[in-house]
């Protein structure tokens, strides 16, 4: 690589910082062809230890090998690219530069711009040893390159330059960038410094870190917030142009947060696991290739995020991990949550306008869609098209061995980025990805995996209706009927009662618990919710039965939770009562700090399986008699 050598003498006297960028690409996951069409102009510094670590790799010539930076090293340098990306999922890589000038605004100047001034500045600090007369005219040299600059000015710091479009004002504007009036009147010029100015970014980084990871945690995009948008366009029908820079500049701020590096003067971003959450997405993804902000990548970053949160300001759960003697466990959980993307790999697009890719006889969806509407079609078929490919065999057999593979290559992985980790791995699903999961760790002779699952968390599920259309039960029983027993410690049924994707699983295991409501799930704030405080307002004689579980049915639930309980509810809002909140249920739980909480919990926890279980009946609405009019 170019100047290596050269910076090698010449950055003696300063530490090198490594910077990534974080608002422009240089390439993005499922898009061959992407080309930036501007350089980066946003830049954040990797930690100091990061900085050591890439810098030691660089000047001892070892650019072959990556190196795992960032939070919880999650990403990886390549020396060769001058790249940063995720190791463990599909997702953008940025630039990363080798911090030596800087612009006015403390951003690291290009690789050939750096070397061509860094050569200059050489030479000149050479003449002035053999002459020690005035530098004047000796300290200006010309760029070799055609661009806006064309000049860089030296000055008697040997730290300051100047760039200049050009000398319009003669030796006048020379001199005055040669003096101390230059920190005032700038003329024509564009000031560098060399080294990198810590000083400059201390106002940013005046904040505690509770206050950083809420903005870190509360700032990431919410698909949730973009449901009404994207409606509202498919009835405005923008333009394309207007649409691209509503994107861009929403995944801009977005995945600058995503690889945000909020330590970065501190320790190493890399600590201890030994639980991890391999998540599973559900139907939509495809959207993701052209609306961007539906990306399971950045909402399990937007999880993992709530998770740091959660953990660091709760002491209810750092004290699951204080009796295990682990010497971090005021900050860290322990618990990783990552990725897993199947969408694209399976084919049948709705965006596929050449030949079928299965079979060349059969037309593709575009020849068979229908012209009205075609915005609002190409949603639902991006949304829908997921569900109908699972009910077909050849799919079906496609996206189980694809996820199951997937499942365990990032497992491996894991693994052989952190040889350390022998801890338990858990399986989280949203929506069709717990289904998937379902039918997965329910045929592991088929599709097996290359771990024990600890805990399933079935999110937003249709596995109830699924297996109910199925004629399959689940668990084994003395029933004729199909079943099928997921392999595992802890099944959990995760639901929002408005989300009108999910369904109840445990009267598919005793039709019985059909008569109780399922387990409520508890704030993880800690504080009531206006449903609460309300709930609590109403009378005694409104208030629901409770009365205790057989011992037989708490015995075939507890073969598959050590709670008793496989169906856990959120609590609604009042005013939850639309189609929109209910859409919305369905694809905000990343965002909510409950699902958070009760997953660190469950996770985190001494499981005791409980001797007896209270539970609550629901309130059954009796059928309205119909009254026969009187002839």
């Amino acid at each position: 690589m170019r100047g290596r050598s050269l910076f090698r003498i010449s950055n003696r006297y300063f530490s090198t910082r490594w910077f990534y960028a974080i608002d422009v690409p240089k390439t993005k996951p499922y898009e061959a062809s992407y080309i930036p069409e501007t350089p980066p102009t946003k830049f954040q510094p990797f930690s100091r230890v990061d900085s050591r670590r890439i810098e030691d790799l660089y000047t001892t010539n070892q650019l072959s090998k990556k190196i795992d930076v960032n939070e919880d090293h999650l990403f990886q340098v390549d020396l060769e690219k001058l790249s940063l990306s995720p190791i463990f999922w599909e997702g953008p890589s940025y630039e990363i530069r080798r911090g030596i000038w800087f612009n006015d605004q403390n951003i690291p100047l290009s690789p050939d711009l750096t070397d061509a001034i860094e050569k200059f500045h050489q030479e000149w600090l050479a003449r002035d040893k053999e002459n020690s007369e005035s530098r004047d005219l000796r300290d200006i040299f010309r760029l070799p390159k055609e661009s806006k600059w064309k000049y860089i000015l030296f000055v008697e710091d040997d730290k300051t330059a100047y760039l200049l479009p050009d000398i319009y004002g003669g030796n006048l504007q020379l001199n005055i960038l040669r003096s101390s009036v230059a920190q005032l009147i700038q003329i024509g010029a564009s000031k560098l410094t060399k080294g990198y100015e810590e000083q400059y970014s201390l106002t940013k980084k005046a904040k505690d870190i509770e206050d950083h990871v809420i903005e870190h945690a509360m700032g990431l995009g919410k698909i949730s917030d973009m449901i009404s948008w994207e409606f509202k366009d498919l009835i405005k029908f923008p333009n394309d142009d207007s649409k691209g820079k509503q994107e861009e500049e929403m995944m801009k701020d977005e995945m600058a947060k995503d690889y945000d590096n909020n330590d970065s003067n501190g320790k190493s971003h890399y600590r201890p696991i030994n639980h991890l959450v391999l998540c599973v997405h559900g139907i939509g993804q495809n959207l993701g290739k052209k609306y961007q902000y539906v990306n399971f990548a950045h909402t399990i970053n937007l999880l993992r995020s709530n998770m740091k949160y959660l953990y660091k300001t709760n002491s209810s759960l750092q004290n699951f991990n204080s009796v295990k003697d682990l010497p971090d466990y005021k900050t860290n959980s322990g618990t990783q949550v990552l990725p897993i993307t199947w969408r694209h790999a399976i084919g049948f697009n709705t965006d596929e306008t050449n030949a079928n890719r299965d079979n060349e006889d059969l037309p593709t969806l575009a020849d068979v869609t229908v012209d009205g509407i075609r915005p609002l079609r190409k949603l639902l078929g991006d949304v829908g098209l997921d569900v109908l490919l699972y009910g077909d065999n050849f799919y079906l057999d496609r996206i189980l061995k694809h996820v199951s593979n997937e499942l365990n290559s990032v497992y491996r992985k894991y693994c052989e980025h952190n040889p350390d980790f022998d801890g338990k791995v858990s399986l989280l699903g949203h929506s069709l990805g717990s289904l998937i999961l379902f039918d997965i760790i329910s045929q592991q002779s088929k599709f097996p995996l290359d771990f024990e699952v600890d805990n399933f968390f079935s999110i937003g599920s249709p596995v109830g209706v699924f297996k109910l259309i199925q004629r399959t039960k689940i668990g084994e029983s003395d029933s004729s009927v199909k079943q099928q027993t997921p392999a595992c410690n802890n099944f959990y049924n995760l639901f929002h009662p408005c989300d009108p994707i999910s369904y109840r699983v445990e009267p598919l295991i005793d039709k019985s618990t059909a008569k109780f409501e399922a387990e409520w799930i508890p704030h993880a704030s800690g504080y009531d919710s206006i449903a609460d405080t309300v709930k609590s307002l109403i009378s005694d004689k409104n208030a629901k039965e409770k009365e205790m579980m057989s011992q037989r049915l708490l015995s075939n639930l507890l073969r598959f939770n050590s709670n008793g309980r496989v169906d856990y509810s959120f609590q609604p809002n009042l005013l939850d009562v639309d189609v929109w909140s209910a859409i919305k249920s369905h694809v905000s739980y990343f965002e909510d700090m409950d699902t958070a909480g009760f997953i660190l919990k469950e996770i985190l926890k001494k499981h005791v399986k409980p001797k007896t279980q209270e539970v609550t009946k629901l309130k059954l609405t009796e059928p309205v008699k119909k009254e026969h009019s009187k002839h």
